[in-house]
């Protein structure tokens, strides 16, 4: 029965371990890129090619973009991105690269409010545009810390209201005895 207890009391503190473990009060991101479904799509339909070594290579937009302070996976066939966004950060600063000179680069206003930011990054190049979507939805760290406290709170009242439920069937057990 002790063992059965001990069992029991582990499986119980172990997310608590694991919570622990996982929170951090650094700067974190989650990015899930989408794909353009069809060819119509803002960056998509405006992307040329030309041929170097048997290779299809664009002749404009966007080669690289990143962004500081965000794990930021670019890929310039890619439309539309998603970024889940839990700092501290008032305003983004992007680094970018094109595949041409005559490529010029427009950010729209990349300050971030809590909640939905929509940003485009426009690349044209003699009447072509490319259009990158970037939406950042910008959590609060007070907001993950509550939700984290609480998910401690129930737990931990869980743990006392199984307690309690075993100290009486053991209590009813040594009666019986």
């Amino acid at each position: 029965m002790k063992n059965t207890l001990l069992l029991l009391l582990l499986i119980l503190l172990v997310p608590f371990n694991v919570m622990a473990e996982e929170f951090d009060y650094e700067d974190s991101v989650e990015v899930v890129e989408s794909e353009g479904e069809s060819q119509e799509s803002s960056c998509q339909a405006g992307i040329t090619y030309t041929t170097v070594n048997d290779k299809m290579v664009p002749t404009h937009g966007l080669q690289s973009l990143s962004i500081d302070g965000v794990d930021f996976n670019f890929n310039y066939e890619t439309c539309d991105y998603n970024i889940d966004y839990n700092g501290d950060l008032d305003k983004l600063d992007f680094k970018y690269t094109t595949f041409s000179d005559s490529d010029v680069v427009e950010i729209s206003d990349s300050t971030l409010k809590e909640g939905k930011n929509n940003i485009v990054v426009s690349c044209k190049n003699e009447g072509l545009l490319l259009k990158y979507n970037i939406t950042v939805n910008k959590n609060s760290k007070k907001d993950a810390f509550n939700n984290n406290i609480m998910i401690i709170i129930l737990s931990a009242i869980g743990v006392v209201v199984i307690g309690i439920i075993s100290f009486i069937i053991i209590k009813k057990r040594n009666k019986k005895q």
